[in-house]
């Protein structure tokens, strides 16, 4: 990057507890003979890129924990909203259990008994609605 591209660099991101402003100018403003200027905006310039990449890695960091965040609540909610079904469903009958399915797309079926109804069966088709039920009924 060639200097004005730096010193647009510093402006942008300098601020007052970051200023690369102000190392930019004392940079550009010594006039000691023996200061080598050239090395001096080369060091600055690899400051400033590891700056840059470091703001970006917290950036995606940030997104990452925002997103993990989000799915973990959103998991939370429907946890519970489904503790709560599976509490109301186990007031309305007298037993809850997952039996194995002999047809070939049918994982299993979600049976509940009732005493003075009989009993209804939901078939579980997926292998992943299958899992989910036997983990849901062992955890509640």
């Amino acid at each position: 990057m060639n200097k004005e591209q730096l010193r647009k660099k510093c402006y942008e991101m300098g601020n007052s507890q970051l200023p690369l402003d102000v190392f930019f100018n004392d940079i550009r403003d010594n006039k000691a003979p023996n200061f080598n200027k050239a090395e001096a905006y080369a060091d600055l310039e690899k400051i400033v890129d590891y700056i840059a990449k470091l703001q970006d890695e917290n950036k995606e960091l940030r997104n990452s924990i925002k997103s993990w965040d989000e799915t973990a609540g959103n998991l939370l909610k429907e946890n519970r909203k489904l503790k709560k079904a599976i509490d109301i469903l186990k007031e309305a009958v007298d037993e809850i259990e997952i039996i194995t399915c002999d047809e070939k797309d049918c994982y299993g079926e979600l049976c509940l008994y009732q005493k003075i109804n009989g009993s209804i069966s939901i078939p579980l088709k997926t292998k992943e609605e299958y899992i989910l039920a036997k983990e849901v009924l062992e955890n509640v």
